[in-house]
């Protein structure tokens, strides 16, 4: 039991919400754990980015940002800091949009996965000064699909993936960010 971290005497070093939006960054199992949760959290994003665009109307757009959020958290977990720091510069811009264009309300769910994007920045900005640690798939015998899945997965794509994600983040970045730019004119 205290092994496994279940007993009262263990104390624990973080608590929950510390853990998840600002995170200790002091070894590679750390970085592993937030990197982990950073592909998870674009992988809603995407999701979400999607099924809102789809039900308003907005296939293409809808398709490209789920493309960039699918990519962008490929990256993360694999610890890249372009990766991160264009994921989370993306949802802020079209937080902005949102919230420009009085189209939505600035609700705690965008404000929550804000955060937890910032983290994922930090974490792998952090990263660059702890060794890469070996996938611990063998340390732990019952591990689920999906976690097998976020392991094994961006690792085997990111390396021929990255190149298209640089050339495709640039110019959806500069877009996002002059489409910012006319909404705010629009208002103004």
């Amino acid at each position: 039991m205290q092994i496994l971290g279940l007993s009262p005497s263990t104390p624990r070093t973080e608590n929950r919400l510390k853990m998840l939006f600002w995170p200790s960054v002091q070894s590679s199992s750390d970085v592993e754990v937030i990197t982990q949760q950073g592909f998870w959290v674009c992988m809603i994003v995407a999701g979400m980015t999607l099924v809102f665009s789809l039900l308003q109307g907005m296939y293409i757009a809808g398709i490209l940002e789920f493309v960039f959020f699918f990519m962008g958290g490929i990256g993360v977990r694999c610890r890249s800091r372009f990766a991160a720091t264009a994921v989370f510069l993306l949802y802020f811009l079209s937080t902005l949009a949102l919230f420009g264009a009085l189209l939505h309300p600035l609700g705690i769910v965008r404000v929550v996965f804000l955060a937890l994007l910032l983290a994922n920045v930090r974490a792998t900005w952090l990263s660059v000064r702890l060794p890469l640690a070996a996938s611990q798939s063998a340390a732990v015998p019952n591990r689920t699909f999906w976690e097998k899945f976020s392991d094994r997965f961006p690792a085997l794509v990111w390396p021929e993936l990255r190149w298209v994600f640089y050339i495709f983040s640039v110019p959806w970045l500069a877009l996002n960010l002059f489409g910012l730019i006319m909404i705010l004119r629009r208002r103004g």
